[in-house]
């Protein structure tokens, strides 16, 4: 047959070639799928936990809700920065204050007795100074103000009493009775001495103020006894007794220096000392066999009348203005007006100390408003 087409022919050769060729190339296939597969894996992202996720989107939030500070530029922070030398403060020094001038303080005389007149009261202030806080207060009470320390005691001696009109009675008698109700108990009871008021019925801090303020109003002496008097007596006591002391010191040596001597010289001065004893014993008798001769009424010793307490100041004044007040005494005064009148005048000593110190305190006054 011509015309048709021949079939190829059939070589099995030809096929065992091309069957180990498609085996041999399947295996290698295989290695190149598995390297590809591996590379697909290794691109995929990880998955991340779900807390990191959560701590990733808070972070986000705070650094959207707190803006970034702008950074100044360098020639801004040049610009802002000044140029040249440094500035110097000026140097403030100090500089004391202007004292305000304050009014003159007026006294006026009151309806009552200057404290200073007072003997007691005198007596108590001698023993204070003006920078005390007491005489601070009392001024302050008195004149509503503390008052300079170089005249607030004098002030304080001047005062006698209260001078309100009677539209500023209440008002300034309130503000003084504030000012007292103020006070400690321990101060209160220094008050209450010093202007010579007796507290032994005034337990109660409201008696006090009002008992301070009654006698405020019109200041007069309140006690009959007399303080100058009786530190001078214990003075006087307690100069005696040294004196008495001393003398006791003296004596003693000069016995046991004559005791010596009387024990060399031997029984003769004791006899001579025996005699004179005798003969003073005689005497001593013979005395009083006189004594007991005389008639009764004659042994009643006379008493002298003595002289008024308004004598005796005018004599007690009259003797101190022409004396040295610093080197005179009480002593020299006792004795004086005991020669002048006569008469022991020892009941009288206390009222003549009072007067001879009360025209004292007013000549030092009075020097002093004449400096």
């Amino acid at each position: 047959m011509t015309g048709a087409q021949e079939a190829p022919a059939f070589h099995p050769a030809t096929a065992v070639t091309e069957d180990q060729t498609a085996e041999s190339a399947a295996p290698a296939a295989e290695p190149a799928d598995a390297f590809t597969a591996e590379a697909e894996a290794s691109n995929e992202p990880e998955q991340e936990p779900e807390h990191e996720k959560e701590n990733v989107k808070i972070a986000a939030s705070k650094t959207q809700a707190t803006p970034a500070k702008p950074v100044a530029s360098l020639a801004q922070q040049s610009a802002e920065q000044p140029s040249g030398r440094r500035e110097r403060k000026q140097t403030s020094f100090f500089q004391p204050e202007k004292k305000i001038e304050t009014e003159k303080l007026e006294i006026r005389e009151g309806r009552g007795t200057k404290l200073g007149e007072i003997p007691n009261v005198a007596f108590h202030l001698s023993k204070v100074t003006g920078r005390d806080e007491l005489l601070e207060d009392l001024h302050q009470i008195l004149y509503a103000r503390k008052g300079k320390l170089s005249t607030r005691k004098k002030d304080i001696q001047a005062f006698s009493g209260f001078t309100f009109t009677d539209d500023q009675q209440e008002a300034e008698m309130e503000k003084a009775k504030g000012l007292l109700s103020r006070f400690k108990n321990d101060h209160m009871i220094r008050l209450l001495d010093l202007l010579d008021i007796p507290r032994t019925d005034l337990k109660v801090k409201e008696a006090r103020v009002e008992k301070v303020l009654h006698f405020l109003k019109a200041p007069s002496s309140l006690s009959d006894k007399d303080l100058a008097a009786k530190e001078a007596d214990k003075k006087a006591a307690a100069a005696r007794k040294r004196q008495r002391k001393d003398k006791e010191k003296d004596v003693k040596p000069k016995r046991a220096k004559k005791s010596k001597e009387s024990k060399a010289e031997g029984g003769e001065d004791e006899e001579e000392e025996e005699k004179s004893d005798g003969a003073a014993a005689a005497e001593a008798k013979e005395e009083d066999d006189e004594e007991d001769e005389k008639p009764l009424q004659a042994m009643v010793p006379k008493k002298k009348k003595l002289p008024s307490e308004k004598t005796l100041q005018k004599e007690i004044v009259q003797t101190l203005s022409g004396v040295d007040v610093l080197e005179f005494n009480i002593k020299m005064l006792m004795k004086h007006l005991n020669e002048k009148y006569d008469v022991d005048l020892a009941e009288k000593k206390p009222f003549i100390k009072a007067v001879a110190i009360g025209y004292c305190q007013a000549k030092n006054n009075r020097a002093e408003e004449e400096d």
